[in-house]
């Protein structure tokens, strides 16, 4: 929604059509009329080549069993000149408060493939050899690690 107050126009993806609805009430609800929606598998998109001048894969990238994947389909759909943002949830350091909130998600089914720290994320992403990455620490009780990739001309 964040990105339709400000962009010319969002394609708005999901596996899930429920989240896909709701993201579309949200958005009639605050007028964003240049919001659409596609259900797509963020491992295979059916864009061309630098279709999109801004790529958002939120929250999604500790969830896959090959996020390295991910984001270099992410990163062939991003156009030149474009950013890949890659904001997505840190582990933290064992004994902190978000460790004993993982572990109570874990007991109600909520499971992750990956447990990125802000160091072990940055390697991750580096280790791809996309480009030069920017990774900025967004504290909260579920600490995020917003990762920034400039694709250059």
């Amino acid at each position: 929604m964040a990105a339709a107050e400000r962009a010319g126009s969002v394609l708005c993806t999901d596996l899930s059509e429920a989240m896909l609805k709701q993201a579309e009430r949200k958005a009639s609800r605050r007028g964003l009329g240049n919001l659409q929606t596609a259900c797509r598998d963020v491992t295979a998109l059916p864009d061309p080549d630098g279709s999109f001048d801004a790529v958002i894969a939120a929250n999604v990238l500790h969830l896959l069993p090959k996020p390295e994947d991910t984001v270099r389909e992410l990163w062939r759909v991003t156009a030149p000149g474009g950013r890949l943002l890659l904001p997505t949830y840190l582990q933290g350091r064992a004994g902190t408060a978000y460790g004993a909130m993982i572990r109570i998600y874990q007991g109600v089914g909520f499971h992750y493939e990956h447990a990125f720290t802000l160091e072990t994320y940055r390697t991750f992403l580096e280790r791809l050899g996309l480009g030069q990455v920017t990774i900025e620490l967004i504290p909260g009780r579920l600490p995020v690690g917003l990762a920034v990739l400039q694709k250059n001309r």
